[in-house]
């Protein structure tokens, strides 16, 4: 059982240690501070003149990070990157759509679209390369840790062999 502290400061798992009573996180909460409500930063809203798929694309767009990290000044950024996300969704479709192989007309614009939405997304700092707050050249990154359990076969279907589609 969790020992009791003050209303303020509950107790979570990461201030227990294993062999003590308990371990205050510091700093220690003010009376004034706790007494104070949390406000979160509040979300971009897409602008008006985007059209339905665009907002849903804006919506995601800015669920999908920390709330504060679009200013509303990036409002015209991400409305461009929400444009290009559904010019480039259609240009795909078209391409994929296309019997036989599809036009040079058809892969310029998916093209296009493409490199557009890249550069926003670098732009808005959106994607993985955003997500490292250090990064560092890759000779100095320390290679990844391969579990036992990501090479070993997979003990549910009971033979080793992975199904090929199709």
């Amino acid at each position: 059982m969790v020992p009791a502290r003050d209303h303020q400061c509950p107790v979570t798992a990461l201030d227990l240690a294993p062999n003590s009573f308990y371990v205050r996180a510091m700093p220690r909460i003010s009376a004034a501070a706790a007494a104070m409500p949390h406000v979160s930063p509040m979300r971009l809203a897409p602008p008006a003149e985007l059209g339905e798929a665009e907002r849903v694309v804006f919506r995601q767009t800015v669920a999908g990070v920390r709330p504060d990290h679009f200013l509303p000044e990036d409002i015209v950024l991400l409305a461009s990157y929400a444009r290009a996300a559904c010019i480039e969704r259609k240009a795909a479709e078209v391409v994929a759509a296309a019997p036989g192989a599809p036009t040079h007309d058809e892969l310029a614009a998916w093209r296009d679209a493409s490199k557009i939405l890249l550069a926003l997304s670098i732009r808005l700092r959106i994607g993985p390369r955003a997500r490292d707050n250090h990064p560092r050249p890759r000779s100095f990154r320390a290679p990844a840790v391969v579990s036992y359990y990501d090479l070993a076969p997979s003990q549910r279907g009971g033979d080793d062999e992975v199904d090929e589609p199709g």
